[in-house]
């Protein structure tokens, strides 16, 4: 019989088997070290009173249990996951993932809580539900970087007090989308200005800025969307062009 210790977890049987009682559910990260004293005596017992007819034979020992510790905690789906967003993709874009993020546990009762460890602090993640998505002071460009390598950890977490909090981590590769981004005119330096009465006179280079890397993006041709007579814009060298004699008392700007 028990005498002392964990008597409210463990029982044992007349021939010595320790078990736990009903409804108990030893959980490691709670307690992992019980301490139960058993005694084994002499069980003759007289026909009439059922009192023990040899009290003083019996020996009493301290047992220790120790729980096994089992994987219990959160476990990913996936050891690694990989996701793509477009470049400059404001706050609240959805990154794509090609699996899910999820993970699980057989811990009793505990609620899986998800958080993103990104030192950009480009991306964010849902806590419930793990979906990453674009974060506010995010500036994804393309060409200055175009691969992010983060890490989400999953932790379970019961409200057991005292209760080990357990996680696990899994890898996030996240890849942006190179778009066509439009091409921006370089101000010039100086005021442009040309001699009148002089017709084919290269008046200026115009020039250009393209953010763009790929080839494929950089397809850009000069055109002159304001119909001014004398004018003439080449669309692939930029070179612009008098096509006809001003007259400067009549025609200044």
């Amino acid at each position: 019989e028990i005498i002392a210790g964990d008597v409210d977890v463990f029982d044992v049987t007349e021939k010595g088997t320790l078990y736990t009682k009903e409804g108990v559910v030893l959980d490691y990260e709670v307690k992992n070290t019980y301490k139960v004293t058993l005694r084994v005596h002499d069980d003759n017992k007289d026909a009439t009173t059922g009192e023990y007819i040899y009290p003083d034979l019996y020996d009493d020992m301290e047992f220790t249990v120790v729980v096994t510790d089992v994987n219990d905690g959160p476990k990913f789906d996936y050891a690694a996951y990989n996701g793509s967003v477009d470049e400059n993709s404001p706050e609240g874009t959805l990154v794509k993932m090609d699996h899910a993020i999820n993970a699980t546990t057989t811990q009793i009762g505990a609620t899986i809580t998800y958080i993103l460890l990104d030192e950009s602090k480009s991306f964010v993640i849902d806590p419930s539900t793990g979906v990453i998505s674009v974060g506010k002071d995010a500036v994804l460009d393309f060409e200055t970087k175009n691969v992010y390598e983060v890490k989400v950890v999953a932790s379970d977490e019961s409200g057991v007090a005292d209760q080990v909090v357990q996680t696990d981590t899994a890898t996030v590769t996240i890849k942006l989308n190179d778009l066509n981004e439009k091409p921006i005119f370089v101000e010039p330096t100086e005021k442009i200005t040309f001699p009148e009465e002089k017709k084919g006179y290269e008046i200026t280079t115009l020039k250009f800025d393209d953010l763009d890397t790929a080839k494929k993006f950089r397809n850009n041709r000069f055109e002159l969307v304001t119909e001014v007579d004398g004018f003439y814009l080449d669309p692939e060298t930029g070179v612009l062009t008098t096509t006809r004699k001003f007259d400067y008392e009549t025609e200044e700007k």
